[in-house]
């Protein structure tokens, strides 16, 4: 019998790129997940710059078309149903038992961790480009600072790490929390 030797020099990321690679297969295999976090966004910016261009006749108001205030609005809230979409999915794993036969594979623990970030980030990445171009095509145009479109994409990135972060514990958590209740459930069984 021969033993595999694992190479865990490289932290991980092998592991980490073949979580999100697997989390965002599931866009193909699930669009009814992904769609309509998408089209939100969307369907807000276009609903949003055409009901209230009105704004834009207010004296100081800091640009002349309304899609201008609107679309960063739409970019980071498809970036926020990205990492949340993502964590639903991390919590069907969780919940199929799937994390638990990584944490026995022989990879580190970041690795578990990074995949679910780098897929939230991929498809916060999907939103925003695709957001930002109906905004364009809509007469979306940046004024004012020059690095604006970087900083939206930077703030997106921000959005979905937040929202995967602060989502994903409290599913967790209630998770746990019917986990045990159903084992304390068996255990009253048992004395029965």
């Amino acid at each position: 019998m021969t033993a595999a030797i694992v190479d865990n020099r490289s932290g991980g990321l092998a592991a980490a790129n073949g979580l999100a690679l697997r989390s965002l297969r599931n866009i193909r295999r699930l669009p009814s997940a992904f769609i309509p976090a998408l089209l939100m966004p969307i369907v807000q910016v276009i609903s949003f710059s055409g009901t209230y261009a009105g704004v834009t006749d207010i004296p100081g108001f800091p640009t002349d078309r309304s899609i201008n205030w609107y679309l960063p609005l739409a970019v980071t809230m498809g970036a926020s149903f990205a990492g949340l979409g993502t964590g639903f999915a991390m919590i069907r794993d969780l919940q199929s038992g799937f994390y638990d036969r990584l944490r026995m594979a022989p990879t580190s623990r970041r690795a578990l961790l990074l995949g679910p970030f780098l897929a939230a980030w991929t498809r916060a990445m999907i939103a925003v480009v695709l957001v930002s171009l109906v905004g364009l095509a809509l007469g979306a145009r940046p004024v004012g600072n020059p690095a604006t479109p970087l900083l939206m994409f930077v703030a997106a990135l921000g959005m979905a790490l937040l929202s995967l972060k602060l989502q994903t514990p409290l599913q967790c958590q209630q998770y746990l929390q019917l986990k045990l209740h159903k084992h304390h459930f068996q255990m009253q069984l048992l004395y029965l």
